[in-house]
């Protein structure tokens, strides 16, 4: 259980962080 939230917490820092720095270019780029 613990995990599953640690996780989720992970995921959200990484998206936090991307949103911020520029997330579009980066998604335009993966595609």
């Amino acid at each position: 259980m613990r995990g599953r939230g640690f996780g989720r917490l992970l995921l959200n820092r990484c998206l936090e962080a991307a949103s911020r720095r520029g997330a579009r270019e980066h998604y335009t780029a993966a595609l």
